[in-house]
């Protein structure tokens, strides 16, 4: 009978086993997770660099009179 109706619950040998390797699952996949997520961020963060590279080097263009061409925006990488 099950517990609801006041029978007894049914034990289960190997539950502590089976609940262990189910809370080593979830931080594996826990751990997983963050991986990704953090590999993701990284790249974003990539791309924010790039941009505020970017923006930086035409701010610096802009306040020397020069036109943001790609010769001048290649020659300020180099420098």
């Amino acid at each position: 009978m099950g517990k609801m109706l006041g029978g007894e619950e049914e034990k289960d040998p190997d539950a502590a086993k089976k609940e262990e390797e189910r809370q080593e699952a979830l931080r594996q996949q826990e751990e997983e997770r963050k991986g990704k997520y953090a590999k993701m961020e990284a790249e974003r963060e990539n791309l924010r660099q790039g941009i505020r590279d970017k923006n930086a080097l035409s701010l610096r263009l802009a306040g020397s009179g020069q036109r943001n061409t790609e010769e001048n925006l290649a020659s300020a990488d180099m420098a």
